[in-house]
């Protein structure tokens, strides 16, 4: 079967009970189109929506890793200017750890041990 170009005008048949039909109709007269015109609309829109809410999970991934790695990095920082007193616990992942402290903490950065 040849592929139809995207632009093609396709009939179809679509058998649906009649309360359904009636809604769709009164749908349609409301905003002054015809039935065809409302049940394409309608099915475009479904199809909108759900590439939308795809797009939009994608995004909340991404944003989702970028601020993990920013956290892991704080944390990383800061264990090297304060020392293992910050989030001893921490493995990386576990953020509800990240806050802990093995002992009271007084925040003097370590002492350069190089020289």
């Amino acid at each position: 079967m040849a592929k139809r170009p995207d632009t093609a005008i396709v009939a179809l048949t679509l058998r649906i009970r009649e309360p359904l039909r009636r809604r769709l109709e009164n749908a349609a007269k409301q905003r002054g189109v015809s039935l065809n015109s409302e049940l394409a609309e309608r099915l475009e829109s479904s199809f909108r929506k759900e590439d939308f809410g795809k797009a939009l999970d994608d995004r909340f991934e991404k944003q989702e890793a970028i601020q993990k790695k920013r956290y892991d990095n704080l944390v990383k920082t800061l264990r090297e200017e304060y020392g293992d007193h910050f989030a001893p616990g921490y493995s990386g992942s576990q953020r509800s750890s990240a806050f802990g402290f093995a002992k009271k903490p007084t925040f003097e950065r370590k002492k350069d041990t190089s020289e």
